[in-house]
């Protein structure tokens, strides 16, 4: 089988049977476009070997100058690919003769200060507010849904996909459709935020259907992930923090706060749909650093001398 047609298959493989979000779709079309630009001349899946791997990387790295994330990540993704042609299309991949092993970089997630999501959120004007609920593509309703990913940390994805039946009754509960297809409850505890999430669910069911979206664009379709990040992107240049805030900040924000706040990391890591509790364990090294930083600004020593 040519590699294109593989690769087509795999990508209706992902999105169809294993449901992966269409951001993750995207990002294994790309990689895998890399690969076939790499390996050009190999017209046939059973060509491609593990000196063609070995190519790759060294292009990805002495070439393009790539980080070692991103080397990791398509690695990954060639990994999967052919797992999946393996099984199958009954074809062995490269990965059996040779499979590289490219070392995790050691990154903290990047977490919001408290001060900086209290500007972003201002005099919490977007609660209650008829603009908020009636436009949801205004200044104020990204502000509600800036406060929701900071109660419930879920992705900027699975905040576009909420419709209006997965929010419970009482404002209480959001049934979220995680990566992966892994289904879960996130939790509102703000009574304020909670009042506000069942006004903006009534006035959508007033000319929707419960399977609709919960958050729509200024045309009334589906907000999509690329709208809110564009949309956070001016709240923050609104609010003097500048322009380089990202919705998975927020939701690292979320996970910090938690933490630093006495939730036990099991439950922090349920609520963030985290499949293994070692990426949510990465939360509890983010408020060691928090703790340094603190440490500093009081400057015990210097206050005593």
């Amino acid at each position: 089988m040519r590699f294109p047609d593989a690769v087509e298959k795999f990508l209706f493989f992902c999105s169809v049977e294993r449901k992966l979000s269409a951001h993750t779709v995207q990002a294994y079309k790309s990689d895998l476009r890399a690969f076939g630009r790499v390996t050009s001349t190999k017209a046939s899946i059973l060509d491609i070997k593990a000196d063609d791997i070995r190519h790759f990387l060294a292009h990805m790295i002495e070439n393009r100058n790539l980080s070692a994330a991103t080397a990791r990540r398509r690695v990954a993704c060639l990994k999967s690919f052919f797992k999946y042609c393996a099984e199958e299309l009954g074809v062995e991949g490269p990965f059996r003769e040779w499979s590289p092993s490219i070392k995790r970089p050691q990154r903290l997630p990047r977490a919001l200060d408290r001060s900086d999501v209290q500007k972003l959120l201002g005099n919490k004007s977007y609660l209650g507010s008829s603009e908020a609920i009636e436009g949801l593509g205004h200044l104020l309703s990204t502000q509600f849904t800036v406060a929701l990913i900071a109660l419930t940390g879920i992705r900027v994805s699975e905040l576009c996909a909420i419709r209006l039946c997965d929010v419970a009754s009482d404002g209480a509960s959001i049934g979220i459709d995680g990566k992966g297809a892994k289904e879960r409850r996130v939790y509102i505890t703000d009574d304020a935020v909670k009042g506000q999430l069942l006004e903006i669910k009534r006035r959508r069911a007033e000319t929707g259907k419960l399977d609709d979206p919960l958050f729509v664009n200024s045309r009334g379709g589906p907000m999509t992930p690329q709208t809110f990040r564009r949309r956070l992107r001016h709240l923050a240049v609104r609010s003097d923090i500048g322009d380089r805030v990202t919705p998975h900040m927020l939701r690292h924000t979320a996970a910090t706060l938690l933490i630093e706040g006495g939730v036990d990391i099991r439950f922090v890591q349920r609520l963030l749909g985290h499949a293994s509790i070692a990426t949510t364990e990465i939360y509890t090294k983010v408020t060691d650093e928090s703790l340094r930083r603190r440490l500093e600004e009081a400057n015990v020593l210097e206050n005593l001398l």
